[in-house]
């Protein structure tokens, strides 16, 4: 009994572990404005050979992963700073459509908000200071993700 209690605790350990190092967290928050479907994810600390953002700058950058194919609007604080259309594969590897913006003269948290012309969507939220790279997904039916991050995936 006494070694099954040792290796049950070894087991719980190691599961414990490997569930506290997933890549990301995820939550689900409200958007200030939108209406659209948000999901929200933080990368977690790393170790890897993946380039890293300046942590100490006052600059953030957005990045469109894969599967657009529409028209993006991108508001920083309700000015417009990105209009364009971005057309992305499935399979893009490469960092073609980029927006950024620098809060370090701004008083208050940023508030981001891209909306989505062809689908009708959008979302706006206050960015979060500690990552500088924010990553934007969206789904064929309009549903956003958002990826806090430090570091680069592509290249």
């Amino acid at each position: 009994m006494q070694y099954f209690l040792k290796d049950f605790r070894y087991i719980l350990l190691i599961l414990l572990f490997s569930v506290s190092s997933c890549k990301t967290s995820d939550k689900f928050l409200n958007n200030i404005s939108c209406n659209g479907d948000l999901t929200i994810q933080w990368d977690r600390k790393v170790i890897n050979e993946n380039p890293r953002a300046d942590k100490k700058s006052h600059y953030f950058q957005v990045i469109f992963l894969s599967d657009f194919n529409e028209r993006i609007k991108g508001y920083v604080n309700d000015k417009l700073v990105f209009d364009e259309y971005v057309k992305i594969g499935a399979d893009s590897h490469k960092i073609d459509r980029t927006f950024g913006y620098n809060y370090q003269k701004d008083f208050k948290t940023p508030v981001l908000k891209v909306e989505s012309i062809q689908k009708g969507t959008c979302f706006d939220i206050k960015i979060d200071k500690s990552y500088k790279i924010i990553y934007l997904f969206i789904d064929e039916n309009g549903k956003w993700i958002v990826r806090f991050s430090n570091e680069y995936y592509l290249n």
